[in-house]
């Protein structure tokens, strides 16, 4: 989100700024906010209370950020054109993050998140925890496209 946004603001005109100024991109971002925001405050919370500006930060993170984004997406992102095909490939950005998590865990021994720490749960598990999570990020994904299209419906 950072990169994108910032590049879009210092250079919206060159093929890095056009790349993430696509409404796709934008929407894959949102999607990926979304489910970070959802899967923290639905599953995370619980297990880490940070305080002082832990916690300052950990709701600007996991809260702020995802809900000014999603405000973005529906105020500013162009909506026309986007289709259900679009989310199989923003699916490839977390199963790639999913494979980088599995790998740095095996090398260090850390895990970002409790259902995918294999060294506790078991390759089993962790995979069983990634079946779960694709239909949520197609599901929201197809609710935002649904949104999309929904809005960029002409207004009689």
């Amino acid at each position: 989100m950072v990169v994108g946004l910032t590049t879009i603001l210092i250079a919206a005109k060159s093929s890095l700024g056009r790349f993430f100024s696509r409404n796709t991109v934008l929407t894959s971002i949102v999607l990926y906010m979304t489910t970070v925001g959802l899967i923290y405050n639905v599953v995370l919370r619980s297990v880490w209370h940070p305080e002082g500006l832990f916690k300052l930060a950990d709701e600007l993170l996991h809260v702020v950020n995802p809900l000014l984004f999603i405000i973005y997406w529906l105020a500013f992102v162009p909506k026309s054109g986007l289709k259900y095909s679009n989310i199989w490939p923003w699916l490839w950005y977390p199963f790639l993050y999913f494979v980088y998590v599995l790998i740095r865990g095996a090398i260090s021994g850390n895990y970002p998140y409790p259902f995918l720490n294999v060294a506790k749960l078991g390759y089993p598990q962790v995979l069983l925890a990634a079946v779960i999570l694709l239909p949520i990020f197609w599901g929201l994904g197809a609710l935002f496209v649904f949104i999309a299209r929904q809005m960029s419906k002409p207004v009689l």
